[in-house]
C-alpha cells in the first residue's frame, strides 16, 4: 500500500528538549510545534531538559546544567497547549488550503 505525505499519522516526538545544551528556549519550542503541526504531524510532544534527567546540575551535565526545579517552571507547555487549541480550531479552515512547492531555494 502506498501512502502519500500526511495520509499516515505521525507524531513529532520532542524534536528539541527545552534547555538542552543550554539552548532551545521558548521561541524555539513554539516554532517547533507550529512547524511540526503545519507539516502534517497529528501530535507533538514537548520535553524539558532537567525533567527527564532529574537534573541536579551535575547529572548528565554534558547535555546542559538545567536543574529539575528550573525545568518545572517554563510556561512553554501552557503556550503549546494554547497553540494546539488554536491549531485545532483553524484546522478545518486551513486543511487543503495550503499549497507550497519547492523552488530549489526554499518554499514559494
Amino acid at each position: 500500500m502506498k501512502y502519500s505525505f500526511c495520509k499516515k499519522p505521525f507524531i513529532n516526538l520532542e524534536p528539541w528538549h527545552e534547555g538542552i545544551n543550554n539552548s532551545f528556549f521558548e521561541s524555539d519550542q513554539i516554532f517547533a510545534f507550529w512547524v511540526s503541526m503545519l507539516s502534517g504531524a497529528s501530535a507533538y510532544c514537548y520535553g524539558s531538559h532537567g525533567i527527564w534527567s532529574v537534573g541536579d546540575g551535575n547529572f548528565l551535565a554534558h547535555w546542559g546544567r538545567r536543574i529539575f526545579r528550573e525545568a518545572k517552571k517554563p510556561t512553554v507547555p501552557l503556550k503549546i497547549g494554547k497553540s494546539n487549541k488554536l491549531f485545532l480550531c483553524a484546522k478545518g479552515f486551513i486543511q487543503g488550503n495550503i499549497n507550497s512547492k519547492a523552488s530549489g531555494v526554499g518554499f514559494i
